[in-house]
């Protein structure tokens, strides 16, 4: 690995040493809310273009499986 360079792999890898309970609250972001969350800074539209949506949920699935691996390794507390 490159001098600074980080993975995700290692970022997960050294998070779930730093904690004893190895707990996680996934935070899953719609951008498509009419209405935004007192909570919530991210991006949001409101659109009704239901071909961005699939798109848009098929890349969220994507990122779950890619991380499977780690949302399986812990105790999910919170979605």
């Amino acid at each position: 690995m490159e001098e600074g360079a980080w993975n995700t792999r290692d970022i997960w890898a050294r998070d779930l040493e730093a904690y004893q309970v190895p707990e996680l609250n996934l935070y899953l972001h719609v951008p498509f809310c009419r209405y935004k969350c007192g909570f919530c800074n991210l991006y949001t539209v409101i659109s009704t273009d239901e071909d961005l949506y699939d798109a848009y949920t098929d890349a969220l699935c994507t990122q779950i499986r890619d991380h499977a691996e780690v949302i399986q390794a812990r105790r999910l507390r919170t979605v």
